[in-house]
């Protein structure tokens, strides 16, 4: 991935990477254009996340990603 910016004001609020539990945090992609993906701190897991629709919208990403296949969120 292209270099990033961290966003690190939604560090508290966002759940672990769904596929191995490391901290996640969303970062801000400097591509053609910026988009917002959730990124696993884990670099052997390497999970990056973007959700449709949600790209250029930090808090649309985040709940998201925070909702998991038992309903819940964070």
């Amino acid at each position: 991935m292209k270099p990033v910016i961290r966003i690190k004001k939604y560090n508290e609020r966002i759940k672990a990477c769904p596929f191995c539990g490391s901290p996640a945090e969303i970062v801000k992609a400097r591509m053609i254009t910026s988009m917002y993906v959730i990124r696993c701190t884990n670099e052997a897991c390497g999970a990056d996340i973007v959700f449709s629709g949600c790209e250029l919208d930090a808090e649309k990403s985040l709940e998201h990603f925070n909702h998991r296949a038992d309903g819940s969120f964070s």
